[in-house]
């Protein structure tokens, strides 16, 4: 008895404690949020199993959006025009649906203030962004347009532009951000060329997180020494030819022309003719007493040299379509000799013609300035900068002026029938001037015009010496610096 009374006591123990959480044998067990025990009923499961865990949370919050830069964000549909470079034509602007150009947008944007969004991969195009446009790059679009600080757009252009131009907002407080771009311009390819990354014009703008990189530039021409092409020579003078038949005067390509050679007809002798341009050297022939006296024909004059040019002395121009070298000026053409005078006829005897005169010597060639290698061009602007950094290649030489040519050979005159007079011998050409070289292109992190920009926030690799071109003769070689300012044209 003292047995069962002991399992009896046992078993009503559990009994009742299964009743304690089940009022009868249709009930569920404890809620799973407080973890109670889970019973069938005590009649059925003779006891209690433990409670199951409780449900998880609902999940974190929703990603935040931002409109302006906050890494890890997302930016909202609402925030303005989105561009995405792998995306086809055709887009409406949209996150969803982007626009593939910064052109593209900024047309859409027609003038009215927004922002425009562009994904991290690669541009190729050169545009000015208006002072109503603020423009990010470096956007994560394969992550629904998410903020990512370190990551850049790469942006170029073709060779010979300018990627990137922005105009300046009018007022301090008003100016626009463009962040999160590598601006590259290409290598120059054609003489003189510069490469130029970025402009901003007037007005004041924030760059952050970008870097301007230069190519290098182009030489000027010619790159050797050289003369140009002598003048022409005269053309001799003819001779006479009986009495009547006076010689011709010699000419050339130049208009320098010998007088004819006088001519007897009628009981006539007569002079020669002056020769051309502007000579006064026709032979003349007298009569005394029905005896005549004929002289031969002057020589041409010879044509004066033509004035040298300058080297260039200055430092070229900046402007919104670049950097503009400074060339050499222009020698000037030799002047022509002046053709020889005509010989004088006597009786019966025709006079010969004067020779042509040499041409003048051609100007030299002129000497082109080098491009420049110039990160950016502030034309009067006040910039911002946070993590900017800017790099340039090499300046091209100035161009070598070339001398002119040597001066024509003025040709001789002809002669005279018998005893009449011989045509006179035609001047030389005058030599052609020597033109001026080209300066030397410069290597330069900013070009600027109006208050030297200040230079907190921004790195720029300083140029070397080396990288500045040259200037031959006595032009001025370019200059290799951070900063250099320009005179307002």
């Amino acid at each position: 008895m003292g047995q069962r009374a002991c399992c009896g006591f046992v078993l009503s123990a559990l009994i009742v404690i299964g009743c304690a959480e089940a009022s009868d044998g249709d009930d569920e067990g404890g809620t799973p949020s407080t973890g109670g025990t889970d019973a069938t009923g005590g009649n059925d499961a003779g006891g209690a199993e433990a409670g199951g865990q409780g449900e998880g949370g609902t999940g974190g919050s929703p990603p935040q959006t931002s409109c302006e830069p906050s890494d890890g964000d997302l930016v909202g549909s609402e925030c303005g025009i989105f561009v995405n470079p792998a995306e086809g034509f055709g887009g409406d602007g949209s996150p969803e649906s982007p626009y593939r150009g910064v052109a593209e947008a900024i047309d859409a944007a027609a003038g009215q203030t927004t922002t425009i969004y562009v994904c991290a991969g690669q541009i190729e195009e050169a545009l000015t962004v208006p002072a109503t446009i603020t423009l990010y790059g470096g956007l994560d679009c394969d992550d629904d347009w998410k903020w990512e600080l370190d990551h850049r757009t790469q942006w170029t252009a073709d060779t010979g532009d300018i990627p990137l131009t922005i105009v300046g907002a009018p007022a301090l407080g008003g100016g626009r951000t463009i962040a999160g771009f590598d601006v590259v311009a290409q290598n120059g390819a054609v003489v003189g060329e510069s490469s130029v990354a970025g402009v901003v014009n007037g007005g004041f703008v924030t760059l952050e997180r970008m870097s301007f990189v230069a190519g290098d530039a182009v030489n000027g021409q010619p790159t050797m020494a050289g003369q140009s092409p002598n003048g022409g020579d005269g053309s001799v003078g003819g001779d006479g030819v009986g009495a009547s038949q006076q010689g011709t005067g010699g000419a050339s390509f130049c208009g320098s022309v010998g007088g004819n050679g006088g001519s007897y007809a009628a009981f006539v002798a007569t002079s020669g003719v002056e020769g051309e341009p502007n000579q006064n050297n026709g032979g003349p022939t007298t009569a005394s007493g029905g005896d005549y006296v004929c002289y031969n024909g002057g020589p041409g004059l010879p044509g004066a040299a033509g004035p040298d040019g300058a080297d260039a002395s200055t430092l070229g121009t900046i402007d919104t379509s670049g950097f503009h070298a400074a060339s050499g000026t222009a020698g000037m053409d030799g002047v022509p000799g002046g053709g020889g005078g005509g010989g004088g006829a006597l009786f019966n005897a025709a006079g010969g013609g004067g020779g042509g005169g040499g041409c003048g010597g051609t100007a030299g060639i002129v000497g082109t300035g080098g491009g420049s290698s110039i990160g950016l061009i502030l034309l009067d602007a006040t910039v911002t900068w946070s993590d900017v950094r800017v790099e340039v290649g090499t300046a091209g030489d100035g161009g070598i002026g070339w001398s002119g040519g040597a001066g024509g050979i003025g040709a001789g005159g002809g002669q005279g029938v018998s005893t009449a007079c011989d045509g006179g011998t035609g001047g030389n050409g005058g030599a052609g001037g020597r033109s001026g070289s080209g300066a030397g292109g410069h290597a330069v992190g900013i070009a600027y015009t109006g208050i030297a920009p200040a230079l907190d926030g921004i790195t720029i690799v300083e140029p070397s010496a080396s990288q500045a071109g040259i200037g031959p003769a006595a032009a001025i070689d370019g200059v290799a610096a951070t900063t250099l300012g320009f005179d307002i044209e």
